[in-house]
């Protein structure tokens, strides 16, 4: 990879690539250190919860268990209320989704759609390769286990 190449990674890559932890602006009244993992190693270690699995980035930031607690703590995405088609489970979902790494950098969170529940909820991949389930509509954590027929965008 030359210096040029490298030089047009985001910042997030080019820390992976130096074996940084980046921290992420202050935003809520704490930042959220993170550790970078590849694609190949998300893939890794997702693949065994469901057989169809879509990435979106080349590295992804993980935090700990603790921080990404904190995080859905300080989101209000389950504060909307439930609304028929416009405000349920998949809008929890992607809500969660979109506000991880838009204020705090962290790319470990992911959808989970599960064809068989009828019902998509959150995968979490922390730091420490911890794999947890989050209901976005209660803030209920799970233990990450396989789903039937469905899919996981992370």
């Amino acid at each position: 990879m030359s210096l040029r190449s490298i030089q047009r990674l985001p910042a997030y890559a080019r820390a992976f690539l130096r074996g940084d932890l980046l921290i992420r602006q202050d935003v809520a009244g704490f930042t959220v250190p993170t550790q970078p993992v590849t694609r190949e190693r998300m893939i890794q270690l997702v693949q065994p919860l469901c057989s169809t699995i879509i990435t979106l980035d080349r590295v992804y930031s993980l935090c700990s268990v603790s921080d990404a607690r904190r995080i859905v703590a300080w989101d209000k995405t389950n504060a909307a209320g439930f609304r028929r088609e416009v405000g349920d489970c998949d809008d929890y979902v992607r809500g969660l989704f979109r506000n991880a790494p838009a204020y705090f950098g962290v790319t470990g969170f992911g959808l989970v759609i599960d064809y068989d529940a009828k019902h998509a909820f959150n995968i979490v991949v922390c730091a420490g390769e911890e794999l947890l389930y989050l209901e976005p509509q209660t803030d209920e954590w799970r233990s990450a286990a396989r789903i039937g027929w469905g899919a996981i965008i992370i």
